[in-house]
């Protein structure tokens, strides 16, 4: 079995029309073996559209301009 959940730890820009924000992102996985559980950082950039916010680019934190 496997579960997953998301926080989101701080918004680290917003302008015209889009905001990014770090989220850590943990996955457990339960099988026969000790559960294992992964937490990775990702920077999450929504912009506007229509009448709500779409993705529109995600990437680890690490791998993001300095």
């Amino acid at each position: 079995m496997s579960t997953g959940s998301g926080t989101i730890n701080s918004i680290t820009s917003f302008g015209n029309g889009s905001i990014t924000f770090l989220v850590t992102i943990t996955n457990n996985v339960a099988s026969t073996q000790p559960t294992a559980s992964q937490a990775n950082q990702y920077s999450v950039t929504v912009v506007a559209a229509g009448n709500g916010w779409q993705v529109n680019n995600i990437e680890l934190s690490s791998l993001g301009n300095p």
